[in-house]
């Protein structure tokens, strides 16, 4: 169990690769919801692709 636990700690501790990023700096990783300046991004008529690392 203590095994489990320790590989469970450090896949929460994972940094996960920036796949997103904008020119101000901002990231995202893919995961979760899709952040504010990419949603305003693509609504303003960008493809996501521009965005893509």
């Amino acid at each position: 169990m203590e095994a489990l636990a320790d590989a469970l700690e450090a896949d929460a501790n994972a940094v996960r690769a920036v796949l997103y990023r904008d020119a101000f700096g901002n990231t995202w990783d893919g995961h979760g919801d899709k952040p504010d300046w990419l949603a305003r991004g693509i609504y303003a008529g960008q493809n996501i692709d521009h965005f893509r690392c």
